[in-house]
């Protein structure tokens, strides 16, 4: 399915610096090989970059609940720090969620000269207020992509 730009509410401000050191947590995927050949030539293989992330406060859980008394706005919430490899500036990192069967873009950003990036997270519905519910969500880079779940409540 086409993944559709879409925001669920307004997004408030934007950190860039973590507030706390964190433990590097890595979740993989494994690397796609294709292999490409013509006629007299020897086989060519290319990869398909790895897909790692983190949470920017040091937790290690892939599924999350943030609660509105705890993270009041989205400034406050821990972002997701994207890593490729090899490490590539200028890829694009789609965060999206799923909403009734279509993926959902909630943030996009590109990685820097070192092939990170950090994706935050918007908690606001269309209404703008807090959701409250369990989304699926991923993260997409290049055709890789890691799946986890987040839970907003108040």
């Amino acid at each position: 399915m086409a993944a559709a730009t879409y925001r669920r509410g307004m997004r408030i401000g934007r950190a860039i610096v973590s507030r706390r050191p964190a433990a590097l947590v890595l979740v993989t995927l494994t690397a796609v090989t294709v292999g490409v050949s013509s006629p007299g030539t020897a086989h060519a293989r290319t990869r398909n970059p790895q897909l790692f992330w983190r949470w920017s406060d040091g937790v290690d859980d892939a599924s999350r609940t943030f609660d509105v008394d705890r993270y009041r706005t989205p400034d406050q919430l821990p972002r997701l720090i994207v890593a490729t490899d090899p490490a590539t500036a200028g890829q694009v990192v789609t965060l999206q969620f799923e909403q009734a069967g279509t993926w959902l873009t909630d943030d996009r950003t590109r990685t820097d000269s070192h092939g990170t990036a950090a994706a935050e997270l918007n908690p606001y519905c269309e209404n703008g207020d807090w959701c409250e519910r369990t989304f699926a969500y991923r993260l997409v880079v290049n055709g890789a992509s890691t799946a986890f779940t987040i839970t907003y409540t108040s």
